[in-house]
């Protein structure tokens, strides 16, 4: 776990504080030989190597499906994923996990990298999305300068009232 908050807030969770140091994408240091951590922010735990190098990632998820739940309202019928990268593959086989009564649909930009995504009830190339398509709620999982076009994109695709959370990382 990357993140060094070095403040309490009692409505913002410690990673998305302006102040915290994300020790990866943000501010140097996740791949030191030593990095100083409070105790309480280490989560012990044994687990193979090819399945703990995932956890990071899987953590934006669970996060971000969490929030979803608590603030997005009922109809959850159609929900979008944008980006077939490895944050996108990860966003789709959870929320079809945690929603399996909904259509999870995959918008990306790589045909063979969305041929992987076979637990995604459809999939899309961004530049070719029927017209009449809408989604209920939208995860952006695209991140830098292409995070822009995704949102504008979502905007068009998205019912009123959608819920649109947005993982990708984007400076």
């Amino acid at each position: 776990i990357p993140n060094t908050p070095v403040e309490e807030n009692d409505v913002i969770k410690d990673n998305y504080l302006r102040s915290s140091k994300f020790r990866a994408s943000g501010f140097d240091g996740f791949m030191q030989s030593v990095v100083k951590m409070q105790r309480n922010l280490l989560i012990p735990f044994e687990s193979e190597p090819r399945t703990a190098v995932l956890l990071e990632l899987m953590s934006v998820t669970v996060n971000a499906i969490e929030n979803f739940k608590q603030k997005a309202h009922a109809k959850k019928d159609v929900l979008g994923v944008w980006g077939n990268g490895n944050l996108g593959f990860i966003t789709t086989l959870l929320l079809k996990k945690e929603f399996p009564d909904s259509k999870i649909i995959l918008f990306g930009v790589n045909e063979e990298k969305m041929s992987y995504f076979s637990f995604a009830d459809e999939c899309y190339q961004i530049n070719n999305i029927p017209q009449e398509l809408r989604v209920d709620h939208a995860f952006e999982c695209v991140g830098g300068q292409a995070s822009e076009d995704a949102v504008d994109q979502i905007i068009d695709y998205i019912h009123p009232q959608g819920c649109l959370s947005l993982l990708g990382v984007s400076e």
